[in-house]
């Protein structure tokens, strides 16, 4: 069997976590938009929404992925 490096194997989940990840946050932060231009009567929660997405952004930045 030929051996494989140990980090290959982990490089294509960890692209698809990424990929799901940048996904989610963009589409909270569209919903959020649309939020603010449509009514306000779900502002707190697409606010919530805005802050989660935000904060996934900035743990995928801070570790450096």
């Amino acid at each position: 069997m030929p051996s494989v490096a140990p980090t290959a194997r982990f490089t294509i989940p960890l692209l698809e976590e990424t990929i799901m990840l940048w996904t989610i946050a963009v589409v909270l932060i569209v919903l959020w938009l649309l939020g603010l231009v449509s009514s306000h009567t779900m502002g707190g929660f697409v606010h919530i929404l805005l802050v989660i997405a935000v904060i996934l952004v900035l743990v995928r930045v801070i570790n450096g992925v």
